[in-house]
């Protein structure tokens, strides 16, 4: 069975989700990067699944979930740290936050894949309430105006 990967293009993509943070320990990243499956499922690539860790944390923690130890703290930082880059996505403009970004990532991504990551992440405002564009008539007797029973 044929290994499969992530390409490069989605690897860039989440670490620059992460603004090129070790999601475990939080230094910054080099390009030699690597993508973790946190469920350790690696046909899992949903974006709640992969985060940009360096080399030493990411076999830090395989090693803790292949031998059974508890790594609870490990994924408190994930979520800490991920809450951390998603605060800074949120509050700073898009052409700012991608200006922050090193200069190795910034020439694999987009500034449009800055701004759409960051309208991603606004708050779900509901679907569109078409029912407000209906037309109604002003006056209730203008709805049956025409003759009856001609």
């Amino acid at each position: 069975m044929p290994l499969r990967r992530l390409s490069r293009r989605a690897k860039d993509l989440v670490c620059m989700r992460h603004m090129a943070l070790c999601a475990y320990c939080g230094r910054d990243l080099c390009d030699a990067f690597e993508v973790d499956h946190i469920n350790e499922c690696c046909s899992d690539d949903r974006e709640v699944n992969l985060v940009a860790t360096c080399a030493l944390c990411h076999a830090i923690k395989s090693r803790h979930v292949r031998l059974g130890r508890d790594w609870s703290r490990m994924r408190a930082e994930i979520d800490a740290n991920t809450e951390m880059a998603q605060g800074h996505w949120r509050n700073d403009e898009a052409h700012e936050i991608y200006g922050r970004l090193p200069a190795w990532l910034r020439s694999r991504v987009s500034r449009s894949d800055a701004r759409l990551y960051r309208i991603a992440l606004r708050p779900d405002t509901g679907a569109l309430d078409i029912e407000q564009f209906r037309y109604t008539p002003e006056h209730p007797r203008d709805r049956h105006s025409g003759l009856r029973g001609v």
